[in-house]
Formats: structure tokens, sequence, C-alpha cells
């Protein structure tokens, strides 16, 4: 339906270079499908910033349409504004490589409106401090991509309110892991779910087998993440560990950045890893009955919940430094309220 109402921009402008006029009420019908779009997917997916991005993004292009048409509502004020939150928009979601983000980008540097060249006067570019994580069997060789402060203010900024809690988590986790070596799956998710804890949401920690694979290729060589959990000799942590979170009615998985950890930067898979999974899930025996699928960089990423692995991912906790762990969920729930209070 966007992309619908996309080609009657198009269309509508070039009908213009051919010096044909075209009527109000045809874009007012490009806004419907817009409109119409965002609902149904307001209703029925997680509509978090990689989704909302296209959708505002769309509705710049519209507000420009309408200007040159002499249409009404065509305010280039209007469309710099929804450029630079599509921007954001992207940005927070990892998508800053993506056409349309490049084209956002390129669109407010032509018209000097860079949603980098006005900071907000409320979000500063220097965030919580950063405090070095102990050694926590994390297997990856590389150091994790640095995710600033303004991106995780932007993210929960972007959601919808009942979800607000939850991506604030998520961008504190990637701010505060930002540059770090990676901790284990086992370790974050812990911290992860002692910080919604701490916020007043319930949530439980599923073992999950992760497969990512493009097409028909072999999956992604992810050391552990089809493996129930275990702690090895050398102190590695294995294993993959998804949340449920109960009011929030979502899946979320943070430990899908730990990804980035086994590719070197600037390798493609790296963008895989990016941002955390988050999925709707209102019901944890639905979930547990099925395999959830997301695509992800041209990569379908599968998730199996593995409830019988609990009592061997309480074997490879009971190797973790709790102490750390509980330090560890103090600076994400620090980090998430200051982040929700700035927006």
């Amino acid at each position: 339906m966007v992309d619908a109402a996309h080609a009657v921009m198009v269309g509508s402008l070039n009908r213009q270079k051919h010096e044909l006029t075209t009527d109000v009420w045809i874009l007012q019908a490009a806004e419907s499908l817009i409109d119409r779009a965002e609902t149904l997917l307001r209703a029925h997916t997680e509509a978090g910033p990689d989704v909302l991005a296209y959708v505002v993004n769309r509705r710049a292009v519209l507000a420009w349409t309408r200007h040159p048409l002499g249409h009404p509502d065509g305010d280039p004020d209007l469309c710099r504004a929804l450029m630079r939150e599509s921007l954001e928009l992207f940005e927070a979601a990892g998508q800053a490589h993506v056409p349309l983000a490049i084209n956002a980008r390129q669109f407010l540097e032509l018209h000097e409106q860079s949603s980098h060249g006005e900071p907000s006067e409320t979000v500063g570019e220097d965030g919580p401090p950063r405090v070095p994580l102990p050694p926590s069997g994390g297997s990856g060789a590389h150091r994790m991509s640095e995710y600033s402060w303004r991106d995780a203010v932007a993210l929960t900024r972007a959601v919808p309110p009942d979800a607000r809690l939850v991506y604030g988590l998520l961008g504190a986790t990637s701010y505060h892991l930002g540059g770090q070596a990676a901790p284990s799956s086992a370790f974050l998710a812990l911290a992860f779910a002692a910080a919604l804890r701490s916020m007043g949401l319930e949530c439980r920690l599923l073992p999950t087998r992760l497969q990512v694979a493009r097409g028909e290729e072999d999956p992604l060589d992810l050391p552990g993440w089809q493996q129930q959990p275990m702690a090895l000799p050398d102190g590695e942590v294995r294993g993959h560990v998804t949340i449920w979170c109960e009011e929030a009615g979502r899946l979320v998985d943070p430990a899908l950045l730990l990804g980035q950890s086994l590719f070197a930067p600037g390798a493609a898979e790296r963008k895989i890893f990016q941002t955390p999974v988050v999925l709707p899930a209102p019901g944890l025996e639905t979930l547990l009955n099925v395999r959830l699928s997301t695509h992800r960089e041209g990569h379908l990423l599968t998730y199996e919940f593995r409830p019988d692995w609990e009592d061997r991912l309480g074997d490879g906790v009971a190797h973790l430094d709790r102490m750390a762990v509980a330090d560890f969920a103090q600076q994400l729930a620090t980090s998430a309220a200051l982040a929700a209070n700035i927006t």
C-alpha cells in the first residue's frame, strides 16, 4: 500500500513534467493509502523503527510532491521535518546504509537541513559512562560496534508507548556494549531480564536454537547458537538465549547483537547483527509450539525455542559472576530510564 501510494506520487510528478495537471483528490487518495497502511502495520506487526521509517519517508515525499503541484499541504518545511524523522528512524534501526536512508540524508544536505547539523537541545552526544564488562564466556574475536547515545534515545522515541521500556533497554544495551568484547549470550540475557524485572516487567528466559541462512546457502557459522546451553572447560559459555516479555507481549533477542563479534569489522554479515530482534508474542504457549522467522539483510533468521533445555541453562548460568550480572543490569535500567525521560 505504501509502495502504491509512492507510485501515485511519481506518476503525478511525471504528469507535471508533461504539463498535465493532477487533481488534488489523487494525492489525497495516496495519503489515505499511507494512513491505512500505517494503521495495519501498527495493528499486526511490531511497528518498530525499521518498519515506520519507510512510512514516514513516503509521507515526506508526499509533502514534497504536493509543493510543486500547488496542492494544499504542500509544505517544504513539513517535508524536511519528516525526512529528518525518517532518517533518525533508519539510523535507530541500524539501517543507515539502505537506499532510502541515503536518499533522505542527501535530501537534507542539499536543503541545508542535515539531521546531524541540528543537535537536539536535550540529547547530548555523550551518554552515561560505559563500564568494561568482565569475561563471561563470550567466544567472539572482534569487538562490538559503537552505538551512539543519540541513537539509543531515538530508538526509545520511535516506538509505541507500550513498547518504550523494552526498546529503551535495547537501546541502552547496544550503547553499553559498544566497543566492548562480547559477553556470552547467557550473561547478556540474564542482565537484560534482571533489568526488565527491576522496571516492573515480568519475563522468562528461553533457551533457543537460532539459525541464520541466506537462501539455499549453508547457514552462517555461529558457534554454539544451535546447541543447548553449556559451560566448557576453557570458560566459554555456549548456547543462545532469548527473552519473552509478558506484559509487553514480545519476544526479545538482545543477544543477536553478539553476532557482530564473530565477523570482522567491514564484513557484510556483520550488518545482520547490528540491531536486536523484537517479535510480537502475546502468548507463551503459542510461542513454544512454533518456529518464528524474520528476515535481516537478505538472510532468514529462524528461532526454535527449547524449554526442555532450561535445566542446562541453569548449569551455564551457575558459572557466571552474579554480581557482575547485577551491576550490568543496573546500568541498563538506569540508562533506559534516562533515555525515556529525555524523550
